[in-house]
């Protein structure tokens, strides 16, 4: 059993310290000899490596792709703020569901209710099959990014920026198709100009061809 107790002092008029001590490592000095013993106080947390740089394995980590409930937070400092108190709970910012059950903040694959089955996996393009029993969220671990477009069963859906960093989408109760494609405005603008100038150009080469043919029938005795 190890006991802490914190020891800081203030000055004349500053206040003690308040609030939660959060540990994230620690280490035991023998005073005799200089050896020291690091320990680590997170059990999510699997030492692999101890020497000058210390390579720790994390034991909670997540699928790319999982089905999980989730808190809402009103801006990117809130989100910060949960995600600081606990990194199982998925932390929320963006456009609010339509239906707000889906607040459980755990994985819900980890309680059996829901799975996503990645299909096709390519740069500018994610497929996944997922599942889930009640209404809930499904989380893609890639990076939050402009340009990205979410459509559920055929139909675009808003993405939802999860823990901060990554992407999200609403699910209701059911099986369902979701795809992430990479379609930027520069992308969709620069089609358009291509199409019109293509379109230009058939035209244009349309007309040489029909003023050509009256020409020569023109030009016939």
């Amino acid at each position: 059993e190890l006991s802490i107790r914190y020891l800081g002092r203030g000055g004349p008029g500053v206040r003690p310290a308040q609030g939660q001590l959060a540990l994230r490592g620690l280490s035991l000095i023998d005073g005799r000899t200089g050896a020291s013993e690091s320990l680590v106080p997170d059990p999510g947390l699997l030492r692999v490596h101890s020497g000058d740089l210390k390579v720790y394995q994390n034991l909670d980590w997540a699928p790319r792709a999982f089905i999980a409930g989730g808190v809402w937070a009103r801006d990117d400092q809130e989100a910060l703020s949960l995600l600081r108190q606990s990194l199982v709970r998925l932390v929320l910012t963006g456009p609010q569901a339509p239906d707000n059950s889906a607040q459980a903040g755990f994985p819900a694959s980890l309680q059996g209710t829901g799975q996503a089955i990645i299909q096709e996996y390519l740069p500018e393009y994610v497929r996944i099959r997922a599942e889930t029993a009640e209404t809930a969220y499904l989380v893609l671990t890639d990076s939050y990014y402009p340009g990205w477009r979410a459509y559920l069963d055929g139909l675009e859906t808003p993405i939802i920026r999860a823990q901060h960093i990554f992407r999200a989408v609403y699910l209701p109760p059911g099986v369902h198709q979701v795809e992430f494609r990479f379609e930027p405005a520069s992308f969709q603008v620069g089609l358009a100009l291509s199409l019109a100038s293509l379109g230009l150009l058939v035209a244009g080469a349309a007309g040489c061809l029909w003023h050509g043919g009256r020409g020569r029938r023109d030009s016939q005795p």
